[in-house]
């Protein structure tokens, strides 16, 4: 196919940088007492455990694998999700606000899709995930970045991100945990990022498949209850694509 032919929206997009850094070893042997350790992605170098890939086997084998799901996925998973959610943010989560996508990437471009169209804009932490700008740009969303600084302690700065905002704005992306070279926000930047955004569209929260957040006080994890007085409830301002603990499933909130 010319190139010409193609979505030039999509033709523009960067390579992704995973490909990329497998180039640079590429044709390269590393010996047993030196071997190459993948830190390019978030996924273990090692393959799953025997009992992992034995269910997954089984569950290809069952009837119901080969039809079609309800659109916003299997009704235990949705339940179990939401009460899991629920248990570990200290809010209410209900079914009805889960979404089951196959995998984070999904999650996040159907949660993009729901709140933003071409021409309007996203604030995105800079540096980013490769493929949330990637996902961004093909919509024809610009990626507003807000700049992690070293001075921040690499955390968000909710006062810069209330300035990016305009009437175009959409959405504020949130990381947490992140696998990027920068901590988890902790909860009170969070917070307050996801009050600023709550007066424009969304605070779009994205999380990785290692966990759900900072585990806070009393071993519950810090994120989005309105464990303050008078505080909007998250469903108000919130979407959340997150990886649960299986690397084949996501979900949007």
């Amino acid at each position: 196919m010319d190139r010409r032919d193609v979505n030039p929206l999509v033709a523009a997009t960067e390579a992704p940088p995973i490909a990329e850094a497998w180039r640079w070893v590429e044709g390269r042997s590393f010996p047993a007492d030196k071997p190459l350790i993948d830190l390019c992605q978030a996924v273990p170098g090692y393959p799953p455990a025997d009992a992992l890939t034995a269910h997954l086997a089984e569950q290809v084998r069952a009837p119901d694998t080969a039809r079609y799901t309800a659109i916003d996925g299997i009704p235990p998973l949705t339940a179990a999700l939401a009460r899991r959610t629920g248990s570990l943010y200290g809010g209410e989560v209900t079914a009805g606000e889960v979404l089951i996508t196959a995998g984070c990437n999904q999650a996040f471009a159907v949660a993009v899709m729901g709140l933003a169209r071409a021409g309007d804009n996203v604030i995105l932490p800079a540096p980013w995930y490769f493929n949330h700008k990637m996902t961004l740009d093909m919509l024809g969303i610009e990626a507003r970045p807000l700049a992690l600084r070293e001075e921040n302690g690499l955390i968000p700065d909710p006062a810069e991100a209330e300035r990016l905002i305009d009437a175009g704005t959409r959405a504020l992306v949130l990381i947490s945990p992140t696998t990027r070279p920068a901590p988890s926000p902790r909860p009170t930047p969070s917070r307050r990022c996801t009050n600023c955004a709550s007066g424009v569209a969304s605070s779009c929260c994205s999380t990785r498949p290692t966990a759900t957040f900072r585990i806070g006080r009393g071993g519950r994890r810090t994120g989005f209850s309105s464990d303050r007085a008078g505080s909007a409830p998250w469903s108000n301002s919130t979407a959340s694509p997150r990886s649960t603990a299986s690397p084949a499933t996501g979900s949007a909130r």
